[in-house]
């Protein structure tokens, strides 16, 4: 073999190693994201920052709202998984339509989802006064609204908060990939366990668009070109818009689970646009993009009743 053609093959075999190392990247936001086929989980505890608005509350867009935007500013989407959680009279929340009725444009409803949301989420209940907005939760704790003297919270609230929570090592790591073909929506997840654990873990997949822009009342004055981010549009387990749930009835993983175990789950969602929706309503629709659109993946734990938040990625 001449020499020439040696070094050519070497030359290969180092950029076949390299590329075989590079699993990862880092994107302009500073988040690592995947570069090859094969998910790899990583080692890492990330916080889920919930924020529950209200396009019409004057306290949304001149306090929840920037203090929302600062805290994912300052932390990034590598460390916090946000959501925006529209409360029923928000301009934001979606409406669906029914097969049945879907050219009747006063026939929307609000999918079970969202009622859903506020079981799982720790917001206080009927019974501790309802939901006030804004509010903020992070993790399994409920911070409180942005006003009030025992409960305002505000951007560096919730950073310490972040701060505190992703110093713990991670009962599992989750990762996830997100591709679109045409208007379906696919998330492919794998989880990993780094302790023996025994329980039942369920995983959700919520799709956010991440930049929205629309009305909101900021300090008693209505803007129409105010920019809401990270909203909750739909969540994929059912795979129909009118059919939705967050936790669903099974689980991904059950009984004990030894060390090193992996697990692989697949959600696919078809977004389907609904132009008959009468515009008194002044909804501020869905308008689907592939690069607006990103999905919350998280892992709960159930203990009881209740839901306990463990660990996510945002699938960009």
């Amino acid at each position: 073999m001449k020499a020439s053609n040696s070094y050519l093959l070497l030359l290969i075999i180092w950029i076949a190693l390299l590329g075989a190392c590079n699993k990862k990247v880092m994107n302009p936001e500073g988040d690592i994201v995947n570069v090859e086929p094969d998910l790899l989980v990583e080692n890492k505890q990330r916080s889920l920052l919930v924020y529950l608005s209200n396009t019409e509350n004057a306290m949304c867009g001149y306090l929840g709202g920037p203090n929302f935007k600062e805290a994912i500013r300052e932390k990034g989407t590598n460390e916090i998984i946000p959501l925006n959680v529209p409360s029923f009279i928000s301009r934001l929340t979606p409406y669906f339509k029914r097969e049945a009725s879907i050219r009747h444009q006063d026939s929307v409803f609000i999918p079970p989802l969202f009622t859903e949301i506020y079981k799982v989420f720790p917001f206080p209940n009927s019974n501790q006064g309802g939901y006030r907005v804004p509010a903020f939760a992070i993790n399994n704790e409920y911070l409180g609204t942005v006003l009030g003297v025992n409960y305002k919270v505000s951007a560096g609230t919730i950073i310490n908060r972040v701060n505190s929570h992703n110093l713990i090592n991670p009962e599992l790591g989750v990762v996830a990939r997100k591709t679109i073909i045409g208007n379906t929506i696919k998330v492919e997840v794998k989880s990993k366990f780094y302790n023996s654990v025994q329980g039942d873990y369920y995983c959700s997949a919520l799709v956010m668009e991440k930049t929205r822009v629309g009305r909101q009342n900021v300090d008693s004055t209505f803007y129409d070109y105010y920019e809401h981010n990270y909203v909750i549009r739909a969540s994929m387990l059912g795979g129909k818009l009118d059919n939705q749930t967050v936790i669903g009835n099974a689980p991904f993983a059950s009984g004990e689970i030894p060390t090193g175990t992996e697990f692989d789950k697949v959600f696919t969602l078809d977004y389907v646009d609904y132009p008959y929706i009468n515009p008194d309503f002044n909804i501020i629709r869905w308008f689907f993009k592939p690069e607006n659109t990103v999905v919350a993946v998280i892992v709960w734990r159930k203990s009881g009743s209740r839901f306990y938040y463990v660990n996510g990625f945002l699938a960009k």
